[in-house]
């Protein structure tokens, strides 16, 4: 977690799932409203989806553009630290949920 970059405020909106079948793993194609930093942005990103008697698991991994939101660590493109530090944001999601 060194590298790990933690944004205090951010909300996802999801709007759409999308069902395919591949490889005995059920996988949904998720969609909806990423917002980081007060700015909002549409995403789409595949989910791997469990679903064992009352509960369910969802696990993701994608990744987004950090200039998209205006997320900088230079104070401008010119700066060594914008260009040195990957403009790519990895996003994990891994939710577990239980019937009750």
């Amino acid at each position: 977690m060194a590298n790990d970059i933690i944004l205090k405020q951010g909300t996802f909106v999801l709007f759409k799932l999308k069902k395919s079948k591949k490889m005995k793993t059920v996988l949904i194609t998720v969609s909806g409203n990423l917002t980081l930093l007060g700015k909002t942005m549409n995403v789409s990103f595949p989910a791997k989806v469990d679903v064992v008697d009352k509960s369910a698991n969802v696990a993701a991994k994608f990744t987004v553009n950090r200039a998209d939101w205006g997320i900088k660590f230079g104070t401008s493109e010119a700066d060594p630290a914008e260009w040195m530090i990957s403009k790519d944001i990895e996003i994990t999601i891994d939710v577990k949920a239980a019937q009750k």
